[in-house]
């Protein structure tokens, strides 16, 4: 095969879904014959690769003046990381560069220095950053798409960790790095969801030049998923789950909410910013469990148990795996209809929907599955594998690369 895939992501350790996925790929590839290569930026957690000694160097936004400016000067390109890449580029000799997380702690700059290079370049959108100077398209708790024809808007409404500095920052960025520039220097932008294409295609990107591929489940983890019984009538625990990040857009606070004041035992699997609060709140109740943190495997053995999963996101979610992977268990999911939630839920099917702004829409589905809607987990659960397998991804992927 010969092609020789630079995978680059800000981060190269299981840090959040855009690493899982960033890394999994890459996998998936080597085992398919590609030379594949990793980079990113120096960080204590990564994993050992072939290139780690010439990683980027480490940016921190959370630390003293100087390092904060020296952060803003890498968002623009500046501060050696086009350098740094290059000599990443002269030692692996890449045919493609796969771009992923890039933005910030790395910069957009190395799209243009990649195509320079004579590279191909695809990069998978995890977030709405070409739409959205602060990647979520959310404020006051509430979608908001004003940056989207008025990036100026960042400033006004502070939404860059409430900081006018940050929000300049955010602002500028938008400036330098327009999505008409991005779209020269990029072959393909890979969408995981059709929301996700929408929104890029709204913000500017040719539409031609987009392409949706879901994500999969790590072969490893599927088989995890697979292990359990889940033929009709198989005994599940009468509970139902959270997984994922514990932050404000995901709907968590919202959820425990909800779980409150309902009989219904609720799982919660994660950590985010707001573990500490929603551990004091909910922590001493009966029926919420806030396990934290764990290994991808107890994760997978805990979807395959339960009568369903939640995924309450208040934001344009794009192609969760935490819904993805609960299906592959033949788990059903009841899911907010925002983003591209609803194009992994067929409701009646493997799933329900509700209004993500609605907690009485939320505890009414909550409620709905557990007084007597039935599914059919065996038929979930091959469905799923076969629509999210990496032998189905690597179809869609070759032909991009």
């Amino acid at each position: 095969m010969g092609r020789r895939i630079l995978t680059v992501n800000k981060f190269m350790y299981p840090r959040g879904g855009d690493c899982i996925v960033a890394l999994n790929t890459a996998a998936l590839l080597r085992e398919h014959g590609y030379s594949v290569g990793l980079w990113g930026m120096d960080y204590p957690d990564n994993m050992d690769t072939e290139m780690s000694d010439i990683f980027a160097d480490r940016v921190d936004f959370g630390g003293g003046m100087r390092d904060k400016i020296r952060a803003a000067l890498r968002t623009m390109g500046y501060g050696g990381i086009v350098s740094q890449f290059e000599e990443a580029l002269r030692r692996f000799r890449p045919d493609t560069v796969h771009f992923h997380n890039i933005h910030s702690y790395l910069s957009p700059a190395i799209v243009e220095t990649a195509r320079r290079y004579g590279c191909r370049t695809i990069w998978t959108l995890h977030d709405y950053k070409l739409s959205c100077p602060a990647y979520v398209c959310m404020r006051g708790g509430s979608p908001c798409v004003e940056c989207m024809t008025d990036k100026r808007a960042v400033i006004r409404h502070r939404c860059m960790k409430g900081s006018v500095a940050a929000s300049l920052t955010g602002y500028a960025e938008g400036l330098k790095w327009s999505v008409e520039r991005l779209a020269r220097a990029t072959d393909t932008f890979i969408c995981p969801s059709r929301f996700m294409r929408d929104m890029a295609v709204k913000s500017g990107v040719p539409a031609e030049k987009t392409a949706v591929v879901p994500n999969f489940v790590d072969p490893e983890k599927l088989k995890v998923l697979s292990s359990p019984v889940v033929a009709e009538g198989c005994i599940r625990e009468d509970a139902y789950g959270y997984f994922g990040r514990l932050s404000e857009e995901k709907g968590i606070c919202r959820l425990l909410e909800v779980a409150s004041r309902l009989k219904y035992q609720l799982h919660v699997y994660g950590s985010g910013p707001m573990e500490d609060e929603l551990r004091a709140r909910y922590g001493g109740m009966a029926n919420i469990h806030l396990h934290g943190q764990t290994d991808a495997a107890s994760v997978a053995r805990a979807m395959s148990r339960l009568r369903f999963t939640i995924v309450p996101s208040q934001w344009y979610e794009n192609n969760p795996l935490s819904a993805i992977e609960s299906l592959c268990a033949g788990t059903p999911v009841a899911g907010a209809a925002i983003g591209g939630i609803p194009e992994l839920i067929s409701p009646g099917v493997n799933g329900v929907l509700f209004r993500h702004d609605s907690a009485e829409e939320m505890a009414g589905a909550i409620t709905s599955l557990f007084e007597g809607q039935a599914f059919d987990h065996g038929q979930i659960a091959a469905e799923a594998r076969a629509r999210f397998s990496a032998e189905s991804h690597l179809a869609l992927l070759k032909p991009l690369l």
